[in-house]
């Protein structure tokens, strides 16, 4: 409804058919204006977005441009947005959106975040049937938690052309259901990551730049695919692995040129893939440094190393350090026993692409409660060390543990608990064990010093 209802305000806007497709918006424009020079400038840019893509008309921006040139602005349902730039036209012609070339002082082309209300997630979201290339344009200026400077949504398709800056803000553009084509423009300076690629997105880098961001550079999630023929992505960062371009599960990168170098992580800086990923490469055409690894061409630094619970790794053959924390259950047979505990793991763990091998530290602690023991409560703590082995492509292991195991009866007499004792034995674990991205499942079977045995199911996610 509300877009018919913007079809029908255009309609009465614009009457004629231009003799020119150039349109042009500025702050102090007029929407009574017919737009067709600098001095009828239009003043919002989400009308005349519609307009040019009726018309395939330019559009050049004079200044910059805030929530007072939003007709939209305060109405988008679900993302708020300060531009809300979709298309009216099915064959989806493609708008250009560009300041003067050269332009300074007041003049420069800005979409601007300033003025707008917390609610605002985005400077643009671009959707439906839109496609628009930026040209010669700076989109900054938004702050608050959790927003991004560019949305692109549900078909929306965005260019980045030569001149064209997204800079600044928690996060540079999202992608989700989207393309987005950076062909000479820039994402950088965000505070965390320069591009963001949701599920059933596309990127393509021909050219320009992704850099100097808090987060990494490109981030590809399930379900996308990036494609790098060009350009640059340097100087982004990432706390554990990826500071360049992190592969999550699912996620697709080919790089056929540009380069992914001088970004920082404490393992595999610039290019890590994660298990599940997928890639082709090729050389030609692009800049690569010595010490990449297969499955994929890159700068120096970088891997496709599946593993993630090596921060700190830092090579195709590297040890590093391993943690992890959760949640067992395990059933005693003889005993009728369950006992419910929280396990930590501490150690090392060496590997390369293929396989890893970890010697850990382990200690427990939980509650027992048994139906054939004249006992309600069985307090348990375990200590010991464990050994496992990974094959990393399948992400499928074997581990095993040995260790003493102490545990305390209440026992329920009258109207009162008392504990008699202290017990203690010893126990030896055989498990298989399934990784998938940071977390763990280990299935076991247990036998104890006493000769009982019992089975059990554990989960551990790795920090």
């Amino acid at each position: 409804m509300k877009r018919m209802i913007l079809i029908a305000l255009l309609t009465g806007i614009c009457g004629q058919v231009f003799a020119q497709n150039v349109l042009y918006v500025s702050a102090s424009g007029n929407d009574d204006n017919d737009g067709l020079t600098e001095a009828t400038a239009l003043k919002y840019l989400d009308m005349a977005v519609m307009k040019a893509s009726e018309i395939g008309a330019k559009i050049i921006v004079i200044g910059t441009l805030t929530t007072e040139n939003s007709f939209l602005y305060g109405l988008i349902e679900n993302f708020p947005s300060v531009f809300g730039l979709t298309g009216s036209d099915t064959r989806r012609r493609e708008v250009i959106i560009t300041g003067k070339p050269g332009a300074t002082g007041a003049d420069r082309a800005v979409l601007s975040g300033r003025g707008a209300n917390a609610s605002a997630s985005s400077i643009a979201v671009i959707t439906e049937d839109a496609n628009i290339r930026f040209e010669n344009i700076e989109i900054s200026g938004l702050t608050g938690e959790d927003t991004v400077n560019m949305y692109i949504k549900d078909g929306g398709r965005v260019t980045l052309g030569p001149g064209a800056v997204v800079r600044g803000n928690v996060n540079g553009i999202f992608i989700l259901d989207g393309t987005c084509v950076i062909d000479g423009g820039e994402v950088r300076d965000s505070g965390g990551g320069g591009i963001l690629c949701g599920d059933k997105s596309i990127l393509t880098m021909r050219g320009g730049a992704v850099k100097n961001n808090g987060g990494p550079g490109v981030v590809v999630g399930k379900g996308s695919r990036f494609t790098m023929s060009g350009g640059t992505i340097t100087g982004n960062s990432h706390p554990y692995q990826g500071g360049g371009v992190l592969v999550m599960a699912g996620g697709r990168f080919d790089q056929t040129g540009g380069t992914v170098s001088g970004n920082t992580a404490p393992s595999y800086p610039n290019i890590f893939r994660e298990s599940g990923t997928s890639s082709s490469s090729s050389s030609s055409g692009g800049s690569y440094s010595s010490g990449s690894s297969s499955g994929g061409s890159s700068s120096s630094g970088s891997s496709s190393r599946t593993r993630r619970s090596l921060p700190k790794g830092s090579s195709d053959i590297g040890i590093g350090f391993a943690g992890s924390f959760g949640a067992d259950v395990n059933w005693q047979f003889d005993r009728k026993l369950l006992s419910i505990g929280l396990p930590l793991q501490l150690g090392l763990e060496l590997g390369s692409d293929e396989i890893a091998f970890a010697l850990l530290g382990e200690a427990g602690a939980g509650l027992g409660f048994s139906s054939s023991l004249k006992y309600d409560i069985l307090l348990e703590w375990n200590y010991g060390g464990a050994a496992e082995f990974y094959f990393l492509s399948r992400m499928i292991g074997l581990g095993f543990g040995y260790g003493i195991a102490d545990s305390i009866l209440f026992l329920y007499s009258g109207d009162d608990f008392f504990a008699p004792g202290l017990f203690n034995t010893t126990y030896m674990r055989l498990g298989l064990i399934f990784r998938v991205d940071a977390s763990k499942v280990t299935l076991y079977g247990q036998r104890y010093g006493d000769g009982k045995w019992g089975i059990g199911l554990q989960w551990a996610g790795f920090w």
